[in-house]
């Protein structure tokens, strides 16, 4: 059990905002940290469980988009972290 806020200091509300990142309006933006979940695929690329979704939905002029898009996650950070020995 963790706290979104302790870990990356801020918190994230439900619908994500996204901001306006050009003065054509043609990209928005926002930011989300995916915190550390279990992999979806192991290291040889075999599918250990269904991704994560991220689901889309844009609104202008009263018509909407909308989208699903899968995340796969193969480890984290942890995994690819060695300890070093120190040597004197």
């Amino acid at each position: 059990n963790y706290s979104y806020r302790e870990e990356f200091g801020y918190t994230v509300d439900f619908p994500i905002i996204m901001t306006n990142a050009d003065s054509s309006r043609t990209i928005w933006t926002a930011k989300y940290i995916l915190p550390i979940a279990e992999s979806t695929i192991d290291w040889e690329g075999k599918t250990i469980k269904e991704p994560y979704k991220m689901y889309v939905k844009a609104i202008r002029n009263k018509k909407a988009a909308e989208a699903d898009y899968p995340i796969d996650i193969t480890g984290n950070i942890h995994d690819r972290m060695y300890v070093r020995p120190l040597i004197e």
